[in-house]
């Protein structure tokens, strides 16, 4: 609401309205400091959330290149041990000798994907938290 204006130009009237002048300034200037340091800080809170996803994506390609690495180690394995004991499947014990290690090679993979599974939750927890935070941001209502 702007100042009352003076019904006198009296000194005394001019001096009062100069002070309501400059307390209404001072106000203003408070304020626009106030919104320019909050603009600020959303600034600094978005950029900090923007470095916490691409962690999180970094994170994840890292936990996907490990666990592709493994599954492939673990085919290879399977298949290297199953070249060096087919020449002795027409024999029982190569048989028994062919199925115990492809099961070893099975319990690998399920182990595999087991990590992955696991994993890919905690990953799942944090991408909500990540969007939880940024709705927090976008709202206004962050620490």
């Amino acid at each position: 609401m702007p100042p009352p204006v003076p019904s006198e130009s009296s000194p005394e009237s001019l001096a009062l309205a100069d002070d309501e002048l400059r307390e209404l300034l001072w106000k203003l200037i408070e304020e626009t400091d106030e919104a320019g340091g909050a603009y600020k800080r959303a600034g600094v809170r978005m950029a900090d959330l923007d470095d916490n996803v691409r962690r999180l994506l970094a994170d994840a390609y890292g936990m996907y290149l490990d666990l592709r690495g493994n599954a492939r180690l673990t085919q290879e394995a399977a298949r290297v041990e199953a070249e060096g004991i087919t020449p002795f499947t027409n024999t029982a014990a190569g048989i028994r000798l062919l199925v115990v290690t492809m099961d070893q090679r099975l319990s690998d993979m399920q182990r595999h994907i087991d990590t992955a599974k696991e994993q890919n939750r905690l990953l799942a927890l944090r991408l909500r938290q990540a969007g939880h935070d940024y709705d927090q941001a976008l709202s206004g209502s962050w620490a």
